[in-house]
C-alpha cells in the first residue's frame, strides 16, 4: 500500500503538535510552580485540595475580621486614654476651684476651660475609623453625638458591633457609647401600652434580659432569662421570684439571690396575654446613660440640665457640666463634691478600657494562631499541587529537545519534489 504525502504530513503535524503541547504544559507548570493545573491532572488529590483551599479562604476572612476588630479596639483604647487625661485635668481644676483661694473671675475662667473640655469630649465621642463612628452602634455612618446648647443628644443606636473570628463565635469589638439603663420591647401587645420601669437595682452590674407575660389579672410569668447578648442563659437573674402589689399591676423582683433584685415594673394598662422583653443594662456606656426622647424616635438625651438623674445614670457629660456650673457659680462646696464623682467616673472608664484591652490581647493571640494555621495549610496545599522545580526544569528541557528534533525530522522528511519521483 502506498503511503501518501498527505498521510505523512498529517502524521508529522500531529506529533509536532503533541510535542508542542508538552512543552507548553511544562512551561505553564514552571511559571505557576504547580503540577496540578486542572482537576483532571490529579483527581485523587482534588477533594483534599478543595478542602484546604476552603479552609485558607475562611482563615483569610477571619484575618480580615480580626484586623477590622483591632482597628476598632485600638481606636477605642486611644480614645479612652484621652478621655482619662481629660478627666484627670478636670479633677485638678476641681481641686483648684475647691480650695477657697481663687477669686470669682478665676473660677469663671476655670469654668470656661471645662466648657471647652466638653467640646473636646464631643469630638472624641465622634471618633471614626474607616468612615465608621465607633460609638454609634450599627448606625455608624454619621456622627452620633451633638451638642445643642447645654444638651447632649445621641442619634446612634444601642446595638453592638460584632465580628466572627477563628472559633466561629461572634465577639463584640466596640464599647457602647451610651446605654439606656433599660428597654421595654413589646413582643405581644394588644393595646400598645408598655410597662414602665419605676425602680432599678442600685448595683451597676445588674444587667440582663427576660420575657415577662401577663397571664391573668394579677398573675405573671418571667421566662427566657439571658445575658445582654440575648443568647447566653442567665438563670440567676430572677431566682427568688417576684412579688405583686395589691393592685395586681406592680411587680418587684425579690432578693437576695436574684441578680435583678429590686427591679420594679409597673404593668398598669397591659392586658392578659401581653408579652414584653425587658432589657436591664445598669452599667453606663463610655459616655453614660441616655433616655429616648420619644418611644421609637431613635434619638436619646444624654444630658439635659433640666432633668435630674439618679447617680447610676450619670455619665461623663453630667459630671463635666456640673463642674463647669459649680465653677462659674463660685460654689466651692459643690466644686469639691465633683472631685469624688470625677474619680468615680475615671474608675468606670478604666474598667471599660480594661475590657477593651483584654479583647485586644485576645484578638492579637487569635491573629498569631491564624498566621500559623495559614502557613501550615499553604505548605500542605503546595505538597498537593506544587511542583519540584528542579525536576520540572529538566523535564522541560527534554520536551524542548524532543520538539526541536521533531521539527528537524519533519523538515527533512517533507523535502520531496518531482525530481525525487523521477529518480
Amino acid at each position: 500500500m502506498r503511503i501518501t504525502n498527505r498521510y505523512i504530513y498529517n502524521s508529522l503535524n500531529k506529533h509536532i503538535q503533541q510535542n508542542l503541547n508538552r512543552v507548553a504544559r511544562t512551561q505553564e507548570q514552571l511559571s505557576t510552580g504547580k503540577t496540578m493545573l486542572r482537576p483532571s491532572d490529579k483527581p485523587n488529590n482534588l477533594s483534599q485540595l478543595l478542602t484546604v483551599k476552603a479552609s485558607i479562604s475562611y482563615l483569610e476572612q477571619y484575618d480580615r475580621n480580626l484586623d477590622d476588630g483591632l482597628s476598632y479596639l485600638n481606636l477605642n483604647d486611644s480614645t479612652m486614654q484621652t478621655l482619662g487625661d481629660i478627666l484627670h485635668a478636670a479633677a485638678e481644676m476641681a481641686v483648684q476651684g475647691a480650695n477657697g483661694t481663687y477669686s470669682q473671675n478665676d473660677l469663671a475662667a476655670l469654668g470656661e476651660q471645662v466648657d471647652k473640655m466638653i467640646d473636646h469630649v464631643i469630638d472624641l465621642a465622634n471618633s471614626s475609623v474607616g468612615g465608621r463612628f465607633i460609638y454609634a452602634g450599627t448606625k455608624n455612618s454619621s456622627a452620633p453625638f451633638r451638642r445643642e446648647g447645654d444638651r447632649i443628644l445621641y442619634s446612634g443606636d444601642l446595638n453592638g458591633i460584632y465580628r466572627e473570628v477563628l472559633s466561629g463565635d461572634q465577639y463584640r469589638i466596640d464599647a457602647p457609647g451610651i446605654t439606656a439603663g433599660y428597654q421595654v420591647v413589646p413582643v405581644v401587645s394588644s393595646n400598645a401600652v408598655l410597662p414602665k420601669i419605676t425602680q432599678r437595682p442600685a448595683d451597676l452590674a445588674s444587667t440582663g434580659i427576660f420575657i415577662i407575660t401577663r397571664t391573668g389579672v394579677d398573675t405573671y410569668t418571667i421566662t427566657n432569662p439571658t445575658n445582654l447578648d440575648g443568647v447566653t442563659p442567665a438563670p440567676d437573674l430572677v431566682v427568688d421570684g417576684f412579688a405583686v402589689d395589691g393592685s395586681g399591676n406592680v411587680i418587684t423582683i425579690n432578693g437576695p439571690n436574684s441578680e435583678l433584685a429590686g427591679l420594679q415594673i409597673d404593668m398598669t394598662g397591659t392586658d392578659v396575654g401581653d408579652q414584653f422583653k425587658i432589657v436591664v443594662d445598669n452599667e453606663p456606656g463610655v459616655f453614660g446613660h441616655g433616655e429616648e426622647t420619644a418611644p421609637g424616635s431613635g434619638e436619646y438625651v444624654v444630658y439635659d440640665p433640666t432633668v435630674i438623674k439618679d447617680p447610676i445614670d450619670m455619665g461623663i457629660f453630667d459630671i463635666l457640666f456640673r463642674l463647669r456650673d459649680s465653677l462659674k457659680a463660685g460654689d466651692y462646696q459643690a466644686t469639691g463634691a465633683c472631685i469624688g464623682e470625677i474619680r468615680f467616673k475615671t474608675d468606670q472608664l478604666l474598667q471599660r478600657r480594661v475590657g477593651v484591652g483584654s479583647r485586644t490581647r485576645h484578638f492579637e493571640a487569635l491573629k498569631d494562631q491564624i498566621v500559623d494555621l495559614e502557613l501550615k495549610l499553604k505548605d500542605f496545599q503546595m505538597k498537593l499541587e506544587g511542583a519540584d522545580m528542579y525536576k520540572l526544569s529538566i523535564v522541560h528541557s527534554e520536551e524542548q529537545i524532543t520538539f526541536q528534533a521533531s521539527l528537524a525530522s519533519g523538515a527533512n522528511i517533507m523535502k520531496v519534489s518531482l525530481l525525487n519521483f523521477l529518480k
